[in-house]
């Protein structure tokens, strides 16, 4: 259980889950507040959508039941995301393990081929079960309008030097950063070659070379880089459901995660494209394209295709680094 939420996707690969084991069928889900990107995720919704991510993980191993925490907001007193009562292993159990540990974070271009009704119909049904309806673009036309706006948006992030200097920070840029930290995006991960890789840390130790980098126009440039394999993609698919609070993000999280195994079961890659829902200029008209009901609010964008490479991996954090043993309520 802890192995598979351990493997779950998260903003910056940031990691934020803290599992407590409160006895051999209990554990509590909560997070490691000094990973919360404040400029990027300020409201802790998308840390939230992680937790949602590792809970999801976990049930598709193992029969779990989810008692939500309180309804506050993330950085309340007291605020944790809920209680996981663990029954038995799925009788899939082996498939199972092995889907979760095949998903990845695919950044390489996909094949230009349809995606079948079947699979796609699939990946709506497993959306429907954590309420979340999922909104699909698939025509040429649409994927190249998602793609400006994606640009769009990107640019406009990349040219805030907080939001970029956060980025940054979450970088594993060289074979040394890589093994000192098993968490954040590698240079791998990122198809970045090592002169790139060179580059992108000296903007993070000099300021003033990111502020003329941007004058000259790096952030149009480093998004249209970050766009190139979205037209290929064989679709795009949006996540969006009512959410007023953190619960509902952590149920959206829950979605984001089905989809995703149903989507690796299928033979498919997958790649988040939050930006376009990041950024003021670009949601409304992100949210018109994938003609999304007003009363729901976007969760998640996933490009989604048949991936032409084979994707790294990003690290991920040892188990002892994600839990911790309650033995007093073990032992009570």
């Amino acid at each position: 259980m802890l192995d598979a939420a351990r493997r779950a996707p998260s903003p910056h690969n940031t990691q934020p889950w803290r599992l407590t084991v409160k006895g051999p069928h209990e554990m509590l889900l909560d997070w490691d507040h000094s990973r919360l990107l404040t400029v990027a995720d300020p409201d802790g919704w998308a840390m939230c959508y992680g937790l949602g991510c590792a809970l999801e993980a976990m049930a598709a191993v193992a029969r779990v039941t989810f008692e939500p925490g309180s309804d506050g907001f993330p950085g309340d007193p007291g605020w944790y995301a809920g209680t996981v009562r663990v029954g038995a292993l799925r009788d899939n159990y082996t498939e199972a393990q092995a889907v979760v540990e095949q998903r990845v974070t695919a950044r390489v271009p996909y094949r230009k081929e349809p995606i079948p009704r079947t699979v796609l119909d699939d990946l709506e049904r497993e959306a429907g079960r954590h309420g979340t309806v999922l909104h699909i673009l698939e025509s040429r036309q649409e994927l190249s309008r998602f793609t400006e706006l994606m640009r769009d948006a990107a640019a406009e992030q990349f040219a805030d030097d907080a939001w970029l200097s956060e980025l940054l920070h979450w970088m594993r840029l060289s074979p040394g950063e890589q093994s000192a930290a098993l968490d954040g995006v590698t240079a791998p991960t990122l198809a970045m070659g090592p002169i790139p890789a060179r580059f992108m840390g000296m903007l993070r130790s000099r300021p003033r070379l990111r502020v003329g980098a941007t004058r000259a126009g790096l952030p149009r440039g480093m998004a249209g880089e970050l766009v190139k394999p979205i037209p290929s993609s064989g679709a795009v698919l949006m996540l969006a459901r009512s959410a007023t609070n953190a619960q509902d993000r952590i149920a959206g999280g829950q979605a984001m995660m089905a989809v995703w195994l149903a989507a690796t079961r299928a033979g498919l890659a997958a790649q988040p494209a939050f930006s376009a829902l990041a950024v003021p200029a670009t949601l409304a008209a992100t949210c018109e394209l994938f003609e999304m009901s007003p009363d729901t609010e976007p969760i998640a964008v996933l490009r989604v295709g048949r991936a032409s490479g084979t994707q790294p991996r990003c690290p991920r954090l040892p188990l002892e680094e994600i839990y911790t043993i309650d033995r007093d309520a073990w032992s009570g």
